[in-house]
């Protein structure tokens, strides 16, 4: 019973997960040029 009603929770949180990801990848994709830019500089 308890796998029935955690499914539905899980499914529910998933686009949202996936919505999310979008900007986090896009935020880690900014650190990561930033990162280099200041390695280039130096």
């Amino acid at each position: 019973m308890t796998a029935t009603a955690a499914a539905p929770a899980a499914s529910r949180t998933y686009p949202s997960l996936r919505a999310a990801w979008i900007p986090l990848a896009a935020l880690c994709l900014a650190f990561f040029v930033e990162m280099v830019d200041n390695t280039l500089l130096s």
